[in-house]
């Protein structure tokens, strides 16, 4: 079993979780859900953007939901967002597309 941040906080409050691990990439939500043998909505996303100074916004969503892009510019008072590129998710998170854990994030954003 991976031992992660978020294992050991669950694990030291004694809060029940089930680790689901699997081989293969899951560059979506719906591959996710197939490889680990979940439904969509029981499942959670990281979506990762960049405002106009190049600071990274990350939004956690349901799996199944679309980022409302014009909401959350207005929810975060932001005038311009976009996408993060892999450049921007590898090399300035340290992750990869379709593993950004939804907490406990490595470097500040």
């Amino acid at each position: 079993m991976i031992h992660t941040e978020i294992t050991e906080y669950l694990r030291k409050r004694g809060i029940e979780y089930t680790l689901l691990e699997h081989d293969g990439n899951a560059l979506t939500s719906e591959k996710a859900a197939e490889l680990r043998n979940v439904s969509l909505v029981e499942m959670i996303k990281s979506m990762v953007f960049l405002n106009d100074q190049r600071e990274v916004i990350v939004a956690i969503v349901p799996a199944e939901e679309k980022v409302d892009l014009g909401a959350l510019r207005e929810t975060a008072n932001i005038s311009s967002l976009k996408f993060a590129d892999e450049e921007v998710i590898e090399d300035d998170l340290g992750y990869t597309i379709g593993a950004i854990p939804p907490f406990f994030l490595t470097k500040t954003v």
